[in-house]
């Protein structure tokens, strides 16, 4: 059985019915009685919470929130409010931190963010994949609040742009070039940034289009032999 399908079924497991009376003087906030059920030889038999709870494996905040209840902390059995959102984002930053990710390398404004890969497309999808998780191994979930939070905090982002890929990391994690040539791009970004430090100094030739002389529109130019220039530049990465 999914977790899907396990959620299911405890919303089948369960009524509901409107609390009709109240005890004098009761400060108890709960507006409705739950009744659980278990199934047994396919007929619904009335059983207690606890054994309700025992015989699917799950925890009571995890039947509460299936039943679309938030799940508020009872003050006696629980943590403080504070120490129990801290617990929250310890989860959600350990899921987070599990995950594949690949480093910016190529993208001068934002070299120590991290990326996690494109198979997650949207923040939704990756907070309802980290409900999942969390249930299926009993531990509190955090709001979408706190875990987008903690996606700041570690300075993570679900999309690569697009100046960020870059050509030769990509053709080597295809296979598609030698470790020989991939450590020399490598050497050649660590130059890079040695050079911006002031380290050393680097500098890169481009030969770029080829310039006609003379350039001009005359009709009476257009079968004279023109000298070819090519636009040579040299460019200091350090300086920019």
């Amino acid at each position: 059985m999914s977790w899907h399908e396990k959620k299911m079924y405890i919303a089948s497991m369960v009524d509901k019915t409107p609390t009709t009376r109240k005890t004098k003087n009761s400060n108890s906030r709960r507006s409705d009685t739950k009744v659980y059920y278990l199934k047994v030889n396919d007929k619904k038999e009335r059983v207690c919470l606890k054994t309700f709870l025992e015989t699917l494996g799950i925890k009571k905040w995890t039947v509460r929130y299936w039943l679309g209840e938030k799940t508020t902390i009872d003050n006696e059995s629980e943590p403080s409010a504070v120490v129990a959102t801290e617990t929250k984002k310890e989860s959600a930053r350990r899921y987070l931190m599990a995950l594949p990710k690949l480093p910016s390398h190529y993208c001068r404004q934002s070299t120590s963010k991290l990326y996690l890969e494109p198979i997650i497309q949207t923040k939704s999808q990756l907070y309802r994949l980290y409900v999942d998780y969390s249930v299926s191994r009993n531990e509190p979930v955090a709001s979408r609040k706190v875990f987008e939070g903690v996606l700041f905090e570690e300075n993570i982002s679900l999309f690569q742009p697009k100046k960020d890929a870059c050509d030769q990391c990509c053709a080597h994690k295809a296979g598609n070039m030698s470790d020989e040539q991939y450590i020399k791009h490598i050497e050649k970004t660590l130059d890079k940034e040695a050079a911006r430090k002031g380290t050393i100094h680097a500098l890169t030739a481009d030969l770029q289009a080829v310039k006609l002389c003379l350039s001009l529109n005359a009709s009476a130019l257009y079968f004279k032999t023109k000298l070819a220039v090519h636009n040579f530049t040299i460019y200091n990465l350090g300086t920019n």
